[in-house]
């Protein structure tokens, strides 16, 4: 059920003039318009030899697009489903990702959405409080954000926040 009679080249080529793609994306792709396994292997190999498709050059890519956005966990896990080899995305992003850039990040994104609390939070009981600071390091933590990252920014930006809330020495 091929359309149009293509080779797998030709495919593979429509396929990445919409958008860069990863080897194993391109794969599934021709893989579903029926082409058989060595065709596929053969376009596969041929585009890579043209300079089309390269998985380090997708992940970098990949990385910058969504560096300002993402957690460097996420963006793992983002490639990892796309089929890029795990050294690949390492490589990627030591190249790409600023460990410092990702703490700037999350106490930015943190601070936005602690800004969007009520502003008499100073008169919940140490109970709620602690409820709280655990659901915004849940949340963060989803989003890929390492832990101690997050336990950092909360005890840095406590005591602007919410300074009767705090514990005093």
């Amino acid at each position: 059920m091929r359309s149009s009679g293509q080779s797998a080249v030709q495919k593979g080529l429509e396929c990445l003039s919409r958008r860069r793609l990863s080897v194993w994306e391109l794969d599934q792709r021709l893989q579903r318009a029926e082409f058989e396994t060595t065709e596929r292997e053969e376009a596969i190999e041929r585009l890579r030899e043209w300079g089309y498709l390269d998985d380090g050059e997708f992940a970098r890519a990949y990385c910058r697009a969504r560096r300002q956005r993402s957690s460097r966990l996420k963006i793992v896990c983002e490639l990892e489903q796309k089929g890029v080899a795990r050294d690949c995305v390492e490589e990627a992003l030591a190249d790409e990702y600023d460990v410092a850039e990702e703490l700037r990040l999350c106490r930015a994104r943190m601070i936005r959405e602690w800004e969007k609390l009520p502003k008499n939070i100073e008169m919940f009981d140490e109970r709620i409080w602690y409820s709280l600071v655990e659901k915004f390091m849940a949340r963060f933590v989803r989003r890929g954000y390492p832990c101690a990252c997050i336990m950092k920014i909360v005890e840095e930006e406590e005591a602007v926040f919410f300074p009767s809330n705090t514990k005093e020495t």
